[in-house]
């Protein structure tokens, strides 16, 4: 029997876990500064591990050393008398020659420990994930001496950080920055229905997401893999763009609980309009709040929050190739 204590508790703490991980996602977009973002996701990752030090490497261009190191917990007395960052020898170089996730209950004790330079802060717990970029290690996040072990948990988290990292690392070496594109793509969208017309050959998506952050990260992930995407704030707004849109729209993307329409009577509504229309419901809510919004979580494409944008780009090449077959 399940004691309802501990799941009010258990779902308390996914709330907060997925509000924290929506705070670092929203600085993807409203910082232009990388390290100012890379700083959030160091700081957001210790807050839900309960890690007490957090670091994040960048590797270089031959993927075998650091070449930058971001800390958090360690203040700037300290990181002056510790000197030199690593380069990424030791228990750090284990995940640049194998990158994939490390959990060590002793860093000091472990065979590949270089020890600690005079003036580092001693650590014992251990966790370390790799930043992939589009399928190649581009760096590593580290989290150390959290009481006690990391365990799966943390792991998971450790990982959604590290694809927040991913995404910025990427984006930095883009042009023009970050905010620039928010403009350019809104006088895109904003366009008349002659110029949407225009738009580039490819597969078209619809996202309708009331919460501006997470519709802007959602749209500049989806760009990134080449969709065309057209968004909207909330139901009627869709309904509105969907008529006046002259090509195919392959996609609808939509949160489930919006204020007026909700995505389920929007899904229906379009559906109407463009039977084949395939449909990715993205929610944040339980199955008894799904299945007050009429959506049965067995029965529909459902993407639950949080998640990262490895799992979004998967399920929505998977739909559009569904809708093509």
């Amino acid at each position: 029997m399940v004691d309802p204590a501990n799941e009010r508790r258990a779902q308390a703490k996914d709330a907060r876990r997925a509000s924290r991980l929506m705070e670092v996602a929203r600085s993807l977009f409203v910082e232009g500064d990388p390290e100012v973002i890379f700083e959030r996701i160091l700081e957001g990752a210790r807050d839900l591990t309960g890690a007490r030090y957090a670091a994040l490497g960048v590797l270089n261009e031959r993927r075998d050393a650091l070449v930058r190191l971001y800390t958090a917990g360690i203040d700037e007395h300290t990181r002056q008398t510790i000197g030199d960052a690593p380069r990424g020898r030791g228990v750090l170089g284990l995940l640049i020659s194998d990158p994939k996730p490390l959990r060590l209950t002793d860093v000091a004790g472990d065979a590949a420990s270089y020890g600690f330079p005079p003036g580092h802060p001693v650590m014992r717990s251990f966790l370390g994930v790799p930043v992939h970029v589009r399928g190649q290690a581009r760096g590593n996040l580290y989290l150390t001496d959290k009481p006690g072990e990391f365990d799966e948990s943390d792991e998971e988290v450790a990982l959604i950080f590290a694809d927040w990292a991913a995404t910025t690392i990427e984006l930095e070496h883009r042009q023009p920055p970050f905010r620039r594109r928010w403009r350019d793509r809104e006088q895109t969208l904003t366009a008349e229905p002659e110029q949407v017309a225009q738009e580039p050959a490819g597969s078209t998506l619809l996202l309708v997401e009331d919460e501006d952050a997470l519709r802007d990260l959602v749209g500049m992930v989806l760009e990134e893999q080449g969709y065309v995407v057209l968004e909207a704030a909330n139901g009627l707004d869709a309904l509105e763009l969907a008529e006046r849109h002259r090509g195919p729209i392959d996609l609808l993307i939509t949160d489930v609980v919006m204020p007026r329409v909700s995505g389920a009577e929007l899904a229906r509504r379009l559906r109407e309009l463009r039977p084949a229309l395939e449909v990715l419901f993205i929610s944040d809510y339980n199955d008894s709040r799904l299945k007050s919004q009429g959506l049965d979580e067995a029965s529909v494409n459902l993407l639950a929050q949080p998640f990262t944008p490895q799992q979004l780009s998967a399920r929505v090449r998977a739909l559009i190739n569904n809708g093509r077959s």
